[in-house]
């Protein structure tokens, strides 16, 4: 199985939508999508009115409903200036930023055996090969903008992905003639 294929929850992305704000509590429905199609949704309930802070997660695999209690750790900062917050994996006990979905449960990645990183399935000389002929990944942008439903316009004016898009592929692409 390969990380980048299956579904992540960040601590990071919570914190950003409020989830981890203190003395509150917080629900929503979140939603994965992959080229405009939704992949996956959980419904999301984060407690932080007491001192173990938690989320529960409800969600459906493979037609069998599942529920799940993170918990949230405090650590203090390697720099003394503060904590940082940690999902407590509940099948390893581990802390970790982010948890993924491995045979129906989010844990952390070192929870099962046999779960690699995309980078890590390729040959060393397939490495080799990426990092020399296409540093800038060139050939995935262009892949992005011919996907089937990637919006190019919208009401006849350019997409902000579009434009970001097309600014990097000519920036790379002047990176290339300069050299």
């Amino acid at each position: 199985m390969i990380f980048e294929n299956t579904l992540q929850l960040s601590l990071s992305k919570l914190k950003e939508w409020g989830f981890l704000n203190k003395g509150i509590v917080k629900s929503s429905i979140l939603t994965w999508r992959q080229n405009e199609e939704i992949t996956g949704s959980i419904k999301l309930r984060a407690d932080n009115l007491s001192n173990d802070c938690h989320i529960e997660m409800e969600y459906k695999i493979d037609s069998i409903d599942r529920k799940q209690t993170v918990f949230i750790v405090l650590k203090e900062s390697n720099l003394k200036k503060g904590q940082i917050m940690y999902f407590k994996c509940s099948i390893s006990g581990k802390l970790c930023r982010n948890l993924y979905l491995i045979n129906g449960y989010f844990v952390h990645r070192e929870a099962f055996s046999g779960c690699i990183y995309e980078s890590q399935a390729k040959s060393k000389t397939k490495r080799l090969f990426d990092k020399i002929l296409n540093p800038y990944k060139i050939d995935d942008l262009y892949d992005k903008l011919e996907r089937k439903h990637f919006k190019k316009t919208y009401s006849g004016k350019p997409t902000k992905k579009y434009v970001k898009l097309t600014q990097r592929i000519q920036q790379i692409e002047n990176n290339f003639l300069q050299h």
